[in-house]
């Protein structure tokens, strides 16, 4: 699974609130998705947020991995820095989308898989460049 730090002009990660699950009730999480049979992470990202939330993204670089067991399974997730993006990101599949500063706290209800990519991207993020 794919959760990048999309971020605006702003410098504010874009969350999404999922649709309501019996696991994960109103959680706010990174946009992102799964890498299909024979595409590179940097491709399903591409594709995904495309999908998601009609937007042509520019993943810039890897920031970190993380596994984590949900719901009785083992996932991997993977953080790309994606600074730059063509369109207005809409919520095509989840209701609502938020726009946080990341030293600010992000929203409260968030999956705890996230959150170690959260950290990660905050410590590179001073040698990261927006440009």
């Amino acid at each position: 699974m794919l959760s990048p730090p999309l971020l605006n002009r702003m410098a504010r990660f874009c969350w999404r609130s999922v649709r309501p699950t019996p696991d994960q009730p109103g959680m706010w999480e990174f946009a992102g998705g799964k890498v299909e049979p024979g595409e590179s992470q940097p491709q399903a990202l591409v594709r995904e947020l495309q999908e998601e939330m009609g937007i042509i993204a520019r993943p810039a670089c890897y920031i970190a991995s993380h596994q984590r067991e949900v719901s009785g399974r083992r996932i991997h997730l993977h953080a790309w820095w994606v600074p730059h993006f063509q369109g207005t990101p809409l919520a095509h599949y989840h209701t609502q989308l938020r726009w946080c500063l990341p030293q600010k706290r992000w929203p409260s209800i968030s999956p705890r898989a996230d959150i170690p990519l959260l950290h990660a991207f905050i410590a590179q993020r001073p040698t990261l460049s927006v440009r």
